[in-house]
């Protein structure tokens, strides 16, 4: 049985410090989430950084630009990972891409 070792782009940093963003998931836990939570078909996934409230802020446009520039280079898988400020971390795995409905366009919910 082969585990899967994902490559992790940690190239990203803060633009009005220059400082390197920290990653909320430590390597040994990207490696548990890829073996045990993904889909085979992305465990050998390349992960990037799209979004950080300490670089982007707080608005969800820059979010939505990070994962349609994703999207545009064929990914639309996203991981998302969550750290509270009082440290816990919960995440969620969206597969399709990500989009704002437009006003009074929801019917039945």
């Amino acid at each position: 049985m082969s585990f899967a070792t994902p490559s992790i782009n940690y190239a990203h940093r803060n633009s009005k410090t220059l400082q390197p963003l920290p990653p909320i998931l430590t390597p040994a836990l990207i490696h548990s989430i890829a073996n045990t939570c993904l889909p085979r078909t992305l465990q050998f996934s390349t992960w990037s950084r799209l979004f950080s409230l300490a670089r982007d802020g707080s608005d969800f446009k820059s979010f939505l630009a990070g994962a349609a520039k994703a999207a545009r280079g064929g990914r639309s898988e996203t991981l998302l990972v969550v750290q509270t400020m009082d440290g816990a971390i919960f995440g969620g795995l969206g597969t399709d891409i990500w989009y704002v409905r437009a006003r009074g366009a929801r019917r039945g919910e």
